[in-house]
């Protein structure tokens, strides 16, 4: 079993669990007899693929059709018919991954200041450690305070064109000069 169906809010699957059993109700009332929709047809697979999708929304969705057993043309259109609700979701999501990332700089603050205040400690952490932590944490408050960390650079100059008519140019100057030096003697 992955580590994302071993920790499961059981609050947001029943948020998922309601939001299949509303569409399932919309394609039956449709008149659908032979309905293949996977609300329909497995409502706890899509449920449970649906929280999955909003849980990982980087997580590939081949990976997690495999964990809940359906094909990845059900979980694709699942997705898509559920889009709306799946964006919806996303600013939670993205405040519970704040605040998550605040607990851990807390508690990486709390680790550096004791490590700062042992010497055995501090000289026992490696430097290629405390590099990478102090990167890492120069990227992220740079990022935090809007710095870019990224520079795009466009620059013009000759392009390939410019090359070959250059190249062709060259060759002209060559083959008059020949001629040039070939009528002289």
């Amino acid at each position: 079993m992955s580590e994302s169906l071993t920790t499961i809010d059981d609050a947001a699957l029943d948020y998922w669990r309601s939001v299949v059993a509303d569409r399932a109700a919309q394609v039956l009332a449709r008149g659908v007899t032979k309905a293949r929709a996977l609300e329909v047809t497995q409502p706890e697979q899509a449920a449970m693929a649906l929280y999955l999708l909003n849980e990982y929304p980087d997580k590939p969705r081949r990976e997690i059709a495999r964990e809940v057993n359906v094909s990845r043309i059900d979980l694709d259109r699942l997705a898509y018919h559920n889009a709306m609700k799946l964006e919806d979701a996303r600013p939670e999501l993205a405040a519970k991954f704040t605040k998550n990332a605040s607990d851990l700089a807390d508690l990486v603050g709390r680790k550096v200041a004791r490590i700062s205040e042992d010497d055995e400690q501090l000289d026992a952490t490696s430097l290629k450690d405390l590099t990478i932590a102090m990167g890492i944490s120069a990227q992220n408050a740079a990022t935090m305070a809007g710095v870019p960390t990224t520079v795009i650079e466009h620059r013009s100059g000759p392009t390939l064109e410019d090359a070959m008519q250059f190249r062709e140019e060259i060759r002209a100057r060559l083959a008059n000069k020949a001629k040039e030096e070939s009528i002289d003697v």
